[in-house]
C-alpha cells in the first residue's frame, strides 16, 4: 500500500489545497448591501455557492479519509497541513458569517422596498377609488 506516512500527508495536503480554493471563492464575493445591487449580489452568491458546493462535498470526503488514517502518520508535514486546514475552515466560517450578516441586510432592505411599494399601491388604489366617486358624482350632478 505504501508508506502511511506519506499517504496522510497526500491526504491533509490535498484538503489544505481544497480549504484554500473554498476560501478563495467565499473571499472572492463582496457584498456592498446596496438596495440597487441587491438583484446582482444575491445571484452572485448564489453563484458562488453552486461553484463551492462540490469542494465542500470534496473536503468531507476528505476528512474522512484523514480521520481513517493511524495517528502515528500524522506528523511533520501533516500536522502542519491539518492546522493550516484548521485556520482555513475557521477563516472560511467567518467569511461565510460575514455573508450571511450582509444578506439578511439586504433581505431587509428588499423587505423594506416592497412594504413602501405595497403601500403605494394602496395609495394610488384609493386615490383611484376617490377619483371615480368624484366623477360619478359629477355625471350625477349634471343629470
Amino acid at each position: 500500500m505504501g508508506d502511511p506516512t506519506d499517504h496522510a500527508a497526500s491526504i491533509f495536503r490535498e484538503m489544505r489545497e481544497t480549504a484554500e480554493q473554498i476560501l478563495e471563492l467565499s473571499i472572492s464575493l463582496e457584498l456592498t448591501c446596496a438596495e440597487e445591487a441587491a438583484e446582482k449580489e444575491i445571484t452572485d452568491y448564489a453563484k458562488m455557492v453552486d461553484k463551492r458546493e462540490p469542494l465542500i462535498k470534496k473536503l468531507s470526503i476528505l476528512r474522512k479519509e484523514a480521520d481513517s488514517c493511524p495517528i502515528e502518520s500524522r506528523k511533520g508535514c501533516v500536522l502542519q497541513d491539518a492546522e493550516k486546514v484548521d485556520r482555513l475552515l475557521v477563516n472560511i466560517v467567518q467569511v461565510n458569517k460575514e455573508h450571511t450578516d450582509k444578506l439578511s441586510r439586504i433581505k431587509e432592505a428588499l423587505n423594506a422596498t416592497l412594504k413602501g411599494i405595497k403601500e403605494g399601491r394602496k395609495l394610488n388604489n384609493a386615490y383611484a377609488g376617490a377619483q371615480e366617486e368624484a366623477a360619478t358624482g359629477l355625471l350625477d350632478a349634471k343629470q
